[in-house]
């Protein structure tokens, strides 16, 4: 069913994605993946292919898929502050999502992850890989959303759940329309074909219209996989 949803203004792209010039790492994350690492070392390593599914346990902290990953997270919101926050031990948890992932995170994912982690999908969406290129076609208008799945976790992995699109005004117009079913169809096909997903996959099992996260001014289609 379309719906629409407000969401509060977030930070540009940009500030998102400000990198550390000596390191060419996102700011404020060094220590918070240095003491997940530490969290990983208690835990043990996996290394037998039989027990993880991509990379044995802190592959996603070894490869830079989570400092990636970690501007469009909440963690995005610290500050000074919570750089103290750090000297007690924080650290990533098991199970965290990120928001409007957008061009250049997509083209520095498909670089960095493992050829399996390409292919993995969220039940019945595209594969992984087929949305992080078509995001780094499209910068400004197309993005992601999902999840990270920590190395504390066998099952470690990097997930999406929601293709984010601008764009496409002569559905976006009948939004409003008496059966709200027809218009998810529509929106479906016409973003299908318009970004060239050729991945058989089912539609999305939610489509809505909300301000887009990295552009609150601009309306996007929001296509979500359960």
């Amino acid at each position: 069913m379309t719906k629409t949803r407000t969401k509060p203004r977030t930070q540009t792209q940009e500030e998102m994605c400000a990198l550390d010039e000596e390191t060419s790492r996102p700011k404020r994350f060094h220590a918070l993946i240095e003491n997940t690492r530490q969290v990983c070392e208690a835990l043990g390593q996996n290394t037998d292919p039989k027990d993880y599914l991509y990379g044995p346990r802190a592959w996603t902290l070894d490869t830079g898929v989570m400092e990636t990953v970690l501007p469009f997270t909440f963690w995005k919101r610290l500050g000074t502050q919570g750089l103290e926050a750090f000297e007690a031990g924080a650290h990533i948890s098991d199970y965290t999502p990120f928001v409007g992932l957008g061009a250049q995170a997509a083209q520095r994912l498909l670089e960095i992850l493992p050829e399996g982690a390409h292919k993995d999908t969220q039940n019945f969406g595209p594969q992984l890989g087929e949305l992080l290129s078509i995001v780094a076609a499209h910068p400004g208008t197309v993005g992601v959303s999902g999840y990270i799945i920590g190395p504390q976790r066998v099952d470690e992995r990097l997930s999406v759940e929601t293709l984010i699109v601008i764009g496409y005004p002569e559905v976006l117009a009948q939004s409003g329309d008496e059966n709200p079913g027809v218009v998810d169809a529509m929106a479906w096909m016409e973003i299908k074909t318009g970004l060239g997903i050729v991945t058989e996959v089912s539609m999305p099992d939610e489509i809505w219209v909300a301000p887009c996260p990295w552009d609150p001014e601009s309306l996007a289609w929001h296509l979500w996989w359960d």
